[in-house]
C-alpha cells in the first residue's frame, strides 16, 4: 500500500525540490522549474498570493505536495473558487500532477482523493477536475475516485477539455471506490 500525504507547500520543502526538479528533468529536458533552492522564498510568496487569490485573477489556490518516504512523489492543488475565471472555470477545482518514476502505479489515483477529501474538508461539494480529452491516464484516475463526465469543452488553446463532476458524498452511491 502506498504511504503517501499531502501539504500545504512550505519551507520544509526546500530539502526536497532539488530531487523532484531532478527527476522531471531527466524525462523532459526543456523543464522549467517552477521552485528551485535559489527562489524559494519567492515561490513561497507566489503560493501566499494564490491562496489569497491575489496575483491569480481572484481564483483562492492553495498549492500541495505529495509526499512519500520523505521524497516529493507528486503535486496538486484546490481551486476553491474557479468560476470567478472563465479561464480557470474549465479547469475545475482540483488539479494534480505525478513525478515520472511513479506513474502508473496507482499514485494519481491517491492523490486525487487525498485532495478531494481536503477539498471536502474545505467546504467544497460538487467538486469538478478536469483533464484533457486524450488523457486516458488521467479519465481513469479521475472516475476510479466517482468523476462522472458531465461535458467536453475547447480550451483557450484549443484543446479538448473532459470535465468530471465528484458528487457531493451524500449523493455517491459507492463513496469508498478508491
Amino acid at each position: 500500500m502506498l504511504n503517501i500525504y499531502i501539504k500545504e507547500d512550505d519551507y520544509s520543502d526546500i530539502n526536497r525540490i532539488d530531487e523532484y526538479n531532478l527527476e522531471y528533468k531527466s524525462v523532459y529536458p526543456n523543464f522549467k522549474p517552477f521552485a528551485t533552492k535559489e527562489n524559494f522564498d519567492s515561490f513561497l510568496k507566489t503560493v501566499e498570493d494564490a491562496k489569497n487569490g491575489i496575483n491569480n485573477n481572484g481564483v483562492k489556490e492553495i498549492f500541495y505536495f505529495a509526499i512519500e518516504d520523505d521524497k516529493i512523489v507528486g503535486h496538486g492543488s484546490i481551486r476553491l473558487n474557479p468560476e470567478i475565471d472563465e479561464n480557470v472555470y474549465i479547469y475545475g477545482h482540483i488539479m494534480y500532477g505525478v513525478v515520472p518514476s511513479k506513474r502508473k502505479k496507482g499514485y494519481g489515483t491517491v492523490i486525487c482523493k487525498l485532495l478531494i477529501e481536503k477539498a471536502r474538508e474545505l467546504g467544497l461539494k460538487n467538486i469538478i477536475i478536469s483533464c484533457n480529452d486524450d488523457n486516458l491516464a488521467s479519465s481513469l484516475i479521475i472516475q476510479s475516485n466517482c468523476g462522472v463526465l458531465f461535458e467536453k469543452v475547447m480550451d483557450e488553446e484549443g484543446n479538448l477539455i473532459n470535465r468530471y463532476k465528484i458528487p457531493d458524498e451524500d449523493n455517491q452511491l459507492n463513496n469508498n471506490r478508491v
